[in-house]
């Protein structure tokens, strides 16, 4: 099954080479990769097509500046997975980050997978972060929290399956 991996970028150049190489080293391979390049002003752009051009998984979209939300809804629209997620360009993901939620996902039988992650600072502070409802759920339940991880924008915890970009919900720009 292939995933679909949105990645908003603005701005990102000192981060978006670890980000990417963190996606690189998944262990599920089955990727489709977009990064949204959201009108950078800096060298980002150029990072993502340089990107593109070693590995044919990642898909480059230039759009100008419209803010993460709209990134978002724009990588959606472009998404060709079965299952999306996102990532944030000044994120990284342990090797197994997207086969764990897969797996869970597929054993569970349900629509939506949440992890807890841990949120490390450049102080080196670390904080783990689980959300209310962690865990698996089929779309009757993500119905009912979802906005609250609109709110605190906790997306990037995410994987589910893409027949849930088709009952009309996008991000609030």
């Amino acid at each position: 099954m292939l995933i679909s991996v949105i990645i908003p970028v603005y701005n990102s150049e000192k981060f978006l080479n670890r980000c990417v190489d963190s996606v690189l080293k998944q262990s599920y391979k089955e990727l489709d990769i977009i990064l949204i390049d959201d009108g950078s002003t800096d060298a980002s752009g150029e990072i993502c097509d340089k990107v593109a051009c070693i590995d044919k998984r990642f898909e480059v979209i230039h759009i100008p500046n419209s803010g993460v939300s709209h990134a978002r809804n724009v990588g959606i629209d472009a998404s060709c997975g079965e299952y999306i997620t996102f990532i944030d360009a000044d994120d990284r993901i342990p090797n197994n980050y997207l086969e764990n939620l897969y797996e869970t996902i597929i054993e569970s039988g349900v629509d939506l997978s949440i992890c807890t992650i841990t949120k490390i600072w450049h102080s080196g502070k670390k904080k783990k972060i689980q959300l209310p409802g962690s865990g698996t759920f089929d779309i009757s339940e993500l119905l009912l929290n979802f906005a609250d991880y609109q709110k605190n924008r906790y997306l990037w915890i995410l994987l589910w399956k893409d027949n849930l970009k088709r009952i009309s919900w996008e991000y609030p720009i």
